[in-house]
């Protein structure tokens, strides 16, 4: 994910709206925000995406996780970890 910040400072921005696409685009598509931390200006929206996709990763990891073998325990009985990819 990429934020640009300070998008309350138009005057003030480095970085071209369409510079800043055109490199998330190469980037696989990478989500990009143009925040203000000054008005709030998409500073919710970037969270939200940052939490929906750290909870699809976890849901992908969870889904291809096989059993696993507990050392620690004098039989090695498998564990169980959710279902396997």
């Amino acid at each position: 994910m990429a934020l640009g910040n300070k998008v309350d400072k138009e005057s003030e921005r480095r970085v071209q709206p369409s510079r800043a696409q055109a490199w998330t685009r190469s980037k696989d598509e990478m989500p990009l925000f143009e925040c203000s931390a000054k008005d709030s200006t998409n500073v919710e929206e970037a969270f939200q995406e940052i939490a929906r996709s750290a909870l699809k990763k976890e849901q992908q990891e969870e889904t291809c996780l096989s059993n696993t073998v507990n050392l620690a325990s004098t039989q090695a009985k498998p564990v169980k970890r959710g279902k396997c990819c």
